[in-house]
């Protein structure tokens, strides 16, 4: 079995011959990546093809453990647009009324993996997307690792469960904790009340209230380890109001990206909003914005692999790092010169760190 990077390698080579069908696509571009990820596809035990489902329909791929489907393929010709609603509707619901929860959809570069069983809308059920085309030496090994989340080893072992509880799982407790602090309801003021000192009782509920307000505040901007796991960034934040009396909101911007997308987002924002009191969030039709008075000092452009930032630093002095490159002759989003990449966790801190120049030099 060739190993998943010399797969990819093949795969993108007959992938330039152009246009394919359906069947093609499967044999010469999806099947080598199953079996370079541990299904093979000539083992009825590992793989069955044209898997029959509730309605009667068959499905392209029922990947098998233990004589049971664990995960879901469904093919399209290369090229199709994997984004149509029909068709990640088709695949979601096959896997949902099999009770299988996961499934992929994929038209043999692009492979977009869903949790089936989460209680939110079809595009809030997209846990990430890989685009193999896309990969440069930068991020191939980034490509790699999420691709190789669909190994039988991997979901053997629980490996994409794993992270589908901690994202989806985390975001549930995150907007939780973020509506108590916004908006305590009564019975919340009631048990802070109760669990106050003796002394400190005389607080009224509406005291009580607006200490709670001005603490998920603080918690927002918070860098500290005790609140790290919960994250309590706002799942909708309120809307801001642009300049020609049009309003943009975060749904727009995440409302369907992937949930590594959404959760990488939210550790940055906490990160950024860390640097100092004086920086706002603001939403502008094409990019989430943070200020500094009236100037920009990052904006933020998400995509459904990535994250783009924008910052106006020289490009001169920080477009050779591998994550960065010069914008100044390219037409763009945001305010600066230099755009940054951000795809995990991993490139955070570097990343922050442009990001903590860039607020210094706008407020000089």
């Amino acid at each position: 079995m060739s190993s998943l990077d010399t797969t990819i390698a093949e795969v993108l080579d007959r992938a330039e011959s152009g246009s394919m069908n359906e069947t093609n696509t499967r044999v010469l571009l999806i099947e080598p990546v199953l079996d370079a990820l541990g299904w093979d596809t000539r083992d009825l035990e590992s793989v069955t093809r044209e898997y029959k489902v509730y309605d009667g329909s068959f499905l392209d791929y029922a990947l098998m453990i233990g004589g049971k489907p664990t995960l879901f393929v469904e093919a399209k010709a290369l090229g199709k647009n994997l984004t149509d609603s029909k068709w990640v509707a088709q695949a979601i619901n096959y896997a949902n009324n099999e009770g299988v929860t996961w499934c992929a959809l994929t038209d043999g570069l692009r492979y977009q993996v869903y949790k089936t069983n989460e209680p939110v809308d079809m595009s809030q059920k997209l846990l990430f997307e890989v685009d193999i085309a896309e990969t440069s030496a930068d991020d191939e090994d980034l490509s790699v690792m999420r691709l190789s989340l669909l190994s039988r080893e991997s979901i053997m072992r629980g490996d994409l469960d794993a992270l589908g509880v901690r994202l989806f799982d985390d975001a549930r407790v995150r907007d939780t904790l973020e509506r108590l602090f916004t908006a305590p309801p009564s019975r919340f003021v009631r048990l802070v009340r109760d669990m106050l000192p003796e002394a400190e009782r005389r607080l009224s509920p509406s005291k009580i209230q607006e200490s709670l307000q001005r603490v998920g505040r603080s918690f927002l901007r918070a860098d500290a380890p005790t609140i790290e796991t919960a994250r309590p960034v706002p799942a909708e934040p309120k809307a801001e109001k642009p300049r020609r009396g049009r309003t943009y909101t975060y749904e727009r911007h995440f409302g369907d990206k992937p949930q590594v997308i959404v959760d990488l987002y939210r550790q940055l924002h906490e990160r950024i909003t860390g640097l100092g009191e004086d920086i706002e969030r603001v939403y502008r039709a094409q990019y989430v914005g943070y200020r500094i008075g009236k100037k920009v000092m990052c904006s933020v452009i998400p995509q459904k692999r990535r994250l783009r930032l924008v910052l106006p630093l020289d490009p001169n002095r920080y477009s050779h790092h591998p994550l960065t490159r010069d914008i100044s002759e390219v037409g763009h989003w945001g305010v600066g010169n230099t755009e940054a990449t951000l795809e995990s966790e991993d490139q955070m801190e570097q990343v922050i760190t442009w990001i903590r120049e860039a607020a210094e030099l706008t407020r000089s």
